[in-house]
């Protein structure tokens, strides 16, 4: 790919990371992508090679987002699983990050029952979300560590699939 070619590719993913963001996958196809984007489907499949390729690289985009928000809220201790837990939901709640969360979510629903792209986004989400908080935990055993964040991470879905399903009550109320 040319440099001015790959300048308008990756200009592109941030507005489709928006409207994934705005509107979720569902109401995601090629037609409404582009339109997000200011373009043309035709012109999307110049950049991408398909659907989901462009969806790849949509969602790492909001994954490197996510990575950015969550580094420049944490806390720069180690701190006990249950306190980051806290601290992870009190981030993780925020408005600004709430559709991220809910997306990821939707995209490990996608996983199991479509895969594809959908598996390799949400193995990619995990992968980084549990090493995130696995260096934020502290436990001395690294294989501990490890379950432990897979816990917490466990914890924090949870949290988010009970707040899509009751958006006004038990999630927020008796959260961590």
């Amino acid at each position: 790919m040319s440099r001015t070619r790959d300048q308008r590719r990756a200009a592109l993913i941030d507005p489709i990371a928006d409207h994934l963001l705005a509107h979720g996958v569902a109401a995601s196809n090629l037609r409404a992508l582009a339109q997000a984007a200011g373009t043309s489907d035709r012109m999307l499949l110049y950049y991408f090679a398909d659907r989901d390729d462009l969806l790849a690289a949509a969602f790492a985009r909001i994954r490197a987002r996510l990575d950015a928000a969550l580094r420049d809220g944490a806390p720069t201790v180690r701190l006990p699983a249950d306190r980051l837990t806290e601290t992870v939901w009190a981030l993780a709640s925020q408005d600004a990050l709430r559709p991220t969360m809910e997306l990821l979510l939707d995209v490990m629903v996608r996983a199991g029952r479509e895969g594809g792209v959908f598996a390799d986004a949400a193995q990619a989400a995990t992968t980084q979300f549990v090493d995130w908080l696995a260096d934020r935990l502290d436990i001395a055993d690294a294989a501990d560590r490890r379950r432990q964040a897979l816990r917490v991470l466990a914890t924090i879905d949870g949290l988010i699939l009970l707040r899509a399903a009751d958006p006004n009550g038990f999630a927020d109320a008796d959260a961590p």
